[in-house]
């Protein structure tokens, strides 16, 4: 048995199976009408996964290009000879998928340079990229999330800040159903910029983790992971890239992590050294999003170029920092939540059956930079929306969706006017058979 081989399970008979409703995927421009749609989505079906994939591209030459050759890359790479890897080897198997688009993206970008410019020739990988190049002129990149469902788990994979959002109506919730994969920005040596500016490409053999169980049981859990400049998971991940000076600031990052003005311009750090001991600032300047989260960049030293994550596929300038596009890789267990809930139900005197459903939400940062986790839970498990996926199934959930998606639309012009940002999701509802 390899050491990515999950063990096969009992019984067939004897396992639970779920049914996931997905609904069409839902965009939105944003405030301006001359925006530029630069989100892009894609869902696959068959009898053995569902497969949704949300990039939201960014860069204002190459944006649109940066988050369909994502999209044409995870086409491409979801054969079902993959799709039968991605069941018994999925943190590799998702892993590949990000360095597919990667790849894809660059040769995109050469192609559609080669039109507005002329010539254009790029050679070599991430390691040739750390020398200064025309490739690292490029202020154009995006972000990835891939959301697998399958018989008994969802699987999610993500680079950046578009988020999967898991709900439910009562509190049958609890981290520990959730399993994490493994990091392949550190499990593949990504982060070891050596002397000879030299990246190992050896994957190194995951430790599945899971998380801790809790006490709390919760209705709203984020399966996917934060690529914030404000993280202290990336703080650490970008120190151990590369320090800013051994000898000097051997505990700070080279990456630049700042909080910027309303000018976006680059002002106090994130985190700073004092005496040794490292704190995070939380003086920020604004909000980027209602959840009172603040804005901050990822940059370079002395250059004017900056991002709004530590993690992208794309954006080559960033690469000598620690930028990455590699995914980190969850499991979340089905089992463990329809269990509960069925706990739940037994102990109820009120009703028989309150909450037949959970919810999964996908979406770009548009989305989430008008909703609090809550207040999504709030409007799709809404009695009136439960009740059309009820009566209508799979019509239901993409009547939800289109709800949904109209009602962040206006919140956005509200929050943002004509800045508003680009806008996809997609709704998947489960319920055990």
């Amino acid at each position: 048995m390899s050491c990515f081989e999950i063990k096969p399970f009992a019984e067939e008979s004897s396992m639970p199976k779920f049914n996931t409703m997905l609904s069409n995927f839902h965009m939105d421009k944003g405030g301006s009408k001359n925006r530029e749609q630069q989100d892009s989505a894609w869902i696959h079906q068959d009898d053995k996964v569902k497969i949704c994939v949300i990039a939201d591209g960014h860069g204002r030459e190459h944006g649109r290009t940066a988050s369909l050759a994502c999209i044409k890359a995870c086409q491409a790479f979801f054969t079902p000879e993959n799709i039968d890897r991605l069941l018994v080897e999925p943190y590799k198997t998702l892993t590949d998928v990000f360095v597919s688009a990667f790849e894809t993206m660059k040769a995109d970008f050469i192609v559609e340079n080669e039109k507005k410019y002329g010539t254009y020739e790029e050679t070599g990988d991430e390691v040739s990229i750390l020398t200064v190049s025309r490739m690292t002129t490029l202020d154009a990149g995006s972000t990835m999330t891939i959301t697998v469902f399958t018989d008994e788990y969802i699987y999610t994979a993500n680079v950046s800040d578009s988020k999967t959002l898991l709900m439910t109506s009562d509190l049958s919730i609890n981290q520990s159903a959730m399993t994490f994969l493994g990091d392949s920005a550190r499990d593949c040596g990504y982060n070891k910029y050596g002397p000879q500016k030299h990246f190992s490409k050896e994957f190194i053999p995951p430790v599945e983790e899971p998380f801790p169980e809790t006490a709390e049981n919760v209705n709203v859990l984020e399966l996917t992971a934060s690529h914030s400049p404000t993280d202290w998971k990336e703080f650490e991940r970008l120190r151990e890239f590369r320090s800013r000076d051994p000898l000097t600031a051997p505990n700070l990052p080279y990456a630049e992590l700042k909080y910027p003005d309303v000018r976006n311009v680059a002002t106090g750090d994130v985190f700073v050294e004092k005496e040794g001991v490292i704190t995070k600032s939380e003086e920020g300047h604004y909000y980027k999003n209602v959840s009172h989260e603040f804005a901050s960049t990822f940059g370079l030293p002395d250059t004017y170029q900056n991002l709004a994550m530590t993690r992208s596929i794309g954006d080559y300038y960033g690469i000598p920092a620690g930028l990455s596009h590699r995914p980190e890789v969850r499991r979340f267990d089905l089992k463990k939540v329809f269990e509960k809930k069925r706990r739940l139900r037994e102990e109820s005197t009120g009703e028989s059956n309150p909450d037949k459903y959970i919810a999964v939400v996908m979406g770009s940062d548009g989305i989430w930079d008008n909703w609090t986790n809550q207040d999504v839970k709030n409007f799709i498990l809404y009695p009136n929306c439960v009740e059309a996926v009820v009566a209508k199934g799979k019509e239901g959930v993409n009547e939800v969706a289109v709800h949904f998606a109209s009602r962040n639309s206006l919140y956005a012009t509200r929050n943002f006017g004509s800045s508003a940002d680009n806008a996809s999701c997609i709704v998947a509802m489960i319920h055990e058979l």
